[in-house]
């Protein structure tokens, strides 16, 4: 069946709701948005107020650009229900009780077309609930569609499905879900909390209960967990005042209200006493100024401040120290077999956690791939559960459950799986375990092309320590950067020199791409400031002309070049990308030329490719004015739409919405190229003298750098030597080099 979706409904216009409406209106389709009537101030003052905020919250909001706001239309239910009559997909995202959700699908039931899906946003309450004694031809065509919160960002997508739904009827809403809308869709069984919220709830008890018993610092907790799991800097701890404090009982009695007797997380000793006391202080986490953690602020500056467990009082923060904190993931099994205090606590929490995500195998999911998926996409884990238990070696977690009191008996899963892995290759293709049938094919997509099976399964053609490069197929290459953020460092330029000259020898294209959140969050500075400090401006200058060669032989390759970011593109790295013949973005890319903000100005070409591009859309004039904004004022993109806008990208360039579909994307725009590869606006020769500064707000040094950027942009010599000579003076001056050091050690910009 071929199913089109042109418009969707979504109803409910708090937080949720936005996030949806916004991203369905960010992939293109037409949005109905509704809420219930009010009495005062309009009958549809609640979608109306919504919008509005989110037009307001601008392009980093759930809109990616505030145009897109015209895609939705407002009403509210009670006079406009018929509005949904042509939607192709109608979600609720209204409160969390099955009554109130029940009585609206009645409703919509009975406006809808026959083929409109209808969904609930709901996080806790199971299909079968919902559905209870619904019309069949509702039934047919329902779903549970989990989003995560915001929308816009998290890609996660669990969904689950009624029986009566046919196999073409899902497989129509997982192509627009995916494609479209940009979410991976994770398939879930109808079960409490689905995956992530269940998995992850009972991972979060575990590592608050384990802290308190094992008389850990909250600073202390969330640094092991966060170094030795690889997910992010905020622990578990730090998550909880982001979720929200005052949600944890709330979704944790919701989930296990409707468990069967024996499930662990029923049967574990849930959340703390001082949870509840934290609650009725109104220490709910970051939404009401401090939970665990917060700013204070005073007349001596902000200080972050910790929530001490023992005495109920915040005190300063401090950087928790320990030998873990950067263990690599094959490292794990020994960090938990030491016996200290640090160690019992990662043992404790690594070991139960990892149980429980075998105990949801054939209950909440039926792969392993779908509950690693699911906590990737949806906790920001680094790495699956699955993926840890075949690090840590089933035969060790088998062992490590005797020694703990509370997990004593292994799963059917590892009882099954013994000591092999979870994941393996079978003549090249991946294959997962099940308990009762042994290693079982991956179900691969088609539309995606994952670097990480490539890695898995071959070697690279060229190496060194900074990146990789990698056969993807039909003669194109994959330049893979590996540094920290993915800067461009020294190594970073040789390996790219030789990927050029190997491309042109043997190979027809190459894509630049990376996983991970940043595709290069700019140049080196850490090796441009030792050339500072040794006061070796001869070599900087030569450094920086040895990038500007390079990319220059990148521009003029014979071969196309496409480059694929999502993330960050920054400085060199958004320089990098602007040297490509062609650029297949993620929807989420954020790209600045930004080396103001480090004292210095673009000097890999980075000035004449904006001005290319800027001229491209505007005359001359304006375009040099536009382009010398962008740079002064360091913009950096919220989206690769308003990237699209200012001329970072071309009209011509891609957007995908999917990052898992964004290499196969660009290997297909690179094959495309190889017969009409196109060198033409290779140049920028026009110049304009009449680009003006606004200094009225300005520091002595920002004043410097403004003048020096636009003498860049007027300069009669070329580009290249006007760029690199400024480049060197600045980083001679004191103001540049503080910049330069705060950066590093802080990671923001000074303004002095």
């Amino acid at each position: 069946m071929d199913h089109c979706f042109k418009k969707v409904g979504v109803i409910g216009t708090g937080t949720m709701g936005m996030g949806i409406a916004g991203q369905v209106a960010n992939s293109g389709v037409e949005v109905v948005f509704l809420d219930v009537a009010s009495e005062e101030g309009g009958r549809s003052k609640l979608s109306k107020k919504a919008l509005e905020k989110m037009i307001k919250s601008g392009a980093q909001g759930p809109l990616m650009d505030v145009d897109f706001s015209s895609r939705i239309t407002v009403g509210n239910i009670d006079d406009d229900l018929d509005l949904l009559a042509d939607c192709d997909w109608i979600v609720e995202a209204v409160v969390e009780r099955a009554d109130v959700k029940r009585d609206l699908f009645l409703k919509i039931n009975g406006v809808r077309k026959p083929t409109a899906y209808v969904s609930s946003n709901t996080s806790t309450i199971p299909l079968s609930q919902l559905m209870k004694d619904m019309p069949k031809d509702l039934i047919a065509y329902f779903l549970i569609t989990h989003f995560f919160n915001p929308p816009r960002q998290m890609r996660l997508l669990e969904v689950v499905c009624s029986e009566k739904m046919s196999s073409q009827t899902f497989d129509a809403f997982q192509k627009f879900a995916e494609q479209t809308l940009g979410k991976s869709l994770v398939v879930c069984n109808d079960r409490p909390g689905f995956i992530a919220n269940r998995l992850g709830i009972y991972w979060i008890h575990c590592a608050l209960n384990e802290a308190v018993r094992l008389g850990l610092t909250i600073e202390e907790a969330d640094s092991l967990i966060s170094s030795v799991l690889a997910i992010p800097k905020t622990g578990v701890f730090g998550l909880l005042d982001l979720i929200g404090i005052d949600l944890l009982p709330e979704i944790t009695d919701s989930i296990i209200s409707l468990l069967k007797t024996g499930d662990p997380l029923k049967e574990y000793n849930l959340a703390p006493k001082f949870i509840s006391e934290m609650i009725e202080l109104g220490y709910w986490g970051r939404k009401t100024g401090g939970g665990f953690y917060r700013m204070n602020v005073s007349g001596a500056g902000k200080e972050k401040q910790s929530l001490d467990l023992n005495t109920f009082n915040y005190r300063t923060s401090f950087k928790a120290e320990h030998s873990y904190l950067r263990t690599k993931p094959t490292e794990i099994s020994q960090v938990i077999s030491h016996d200290t205090v640090y160690s019992n606590y990662l043992r404790n929490v690594i070991v139960k956690t990892l149980r429980y995500a075998t105990h949801l195998i054939l209950d909440a999911a039926d792969t392993p791939m779908a509950i690693d998926e699911a906590m990737r996409l949806g906790y920001n884990w680094k790495y699956g559960p699955f993926e840890l238990i075949d690090f840590i070696g089933a035969d060790t977690l088998l062992k490590l459950f005797g020694e703990l009191e509370t997990v004593t008996k292994p799963t059917l899963f590892l009882s099954a799986l013994k000591n092999e892995n979870v994941y393996s290759f079978s003549e090249g293709k991946p294959c997962y375990f099940n308990q009762d049938k042994g290693y079982l094919p991956q179900k691969l997509d088609e539309e995606k092309l994952r670097l990480n099976f490539i890695k898995q399964t071959s070697e690279p053609v060229l190496k060194n320590h900074s990146g990789n490069l990698w056969d993807i197929g039909d003669g194109v290459l994959c330049l893979e950067i590996t540094t920290k953020m993915n800067v461009i460092s020294s190594g970073v330029l040789h390996l790219l020199e030789k990927t050029i000259s190997h491309t042109e020898k043997e190979f027809s294209a190459l894509v630049i791409y990376n996983e991970g959140p940043a595709f290069a969050a700019g140049a080196n500075l850490g090796e441009m400031q030792e050339f500072i400090h040794n006061n070796n401006y001869t070599g900087l200058s030569e450094y920086i002309e040895r990038g500007q060669s390079i990319f220059k032989k990148l521009k003029h390759a014979s071969f196309p070049v496409v480059g694929a970011p999502s993330g960050f593109a920054l400085g060199g790295g958004c320089e990098l990308l602007l040297h490509c013949h062609a650029i297949v973005s993620h929807s989420e890319v954020y790209m600045g030329l930004v080396e103001l903000n480090v004292g210095l100005v673009p000097a890999w070409g980075g000035v004449q490719e904006l001005l290319i591009r800027k001229s491209e859309q505007k005359k001359s004039g304006v375009a040099s004015q536009e382009a010398f904004d962008l740079i002064v004022n360091s913009v950096v993109t919220k989206s690769a739409f308003e990237a699209q806008k200012l001329g970072f990208l071309r009209l011509s360039d891609t957007i995908v919405m999917n990052s898992d579909h964004l290499l196969m994307q660009a290997k297909l725009r690179a094959l495309s190229m190889i017969k009409n590869h196109d060198l033409s606006n290779l140049s920028y020769t026009a110049k304009d003298d009449l680009i003006t500064i606004d200094t009225s707000k300005l520091t002595n040094h920002q004043n410097l750098l403004a003048s020096r950027l636009k003498e860049v942009f007027v300069t009669d010599l070329d580009f290249s030597e006007k760029e690199r000579a400024t480049f060197v003076e600045l980083s001679r001056t004191r103001s540049t080099q503080d910049r330069i050091e705060h950066m590093l050690k802080t990671g923001k910009a000074l303004n002095n």
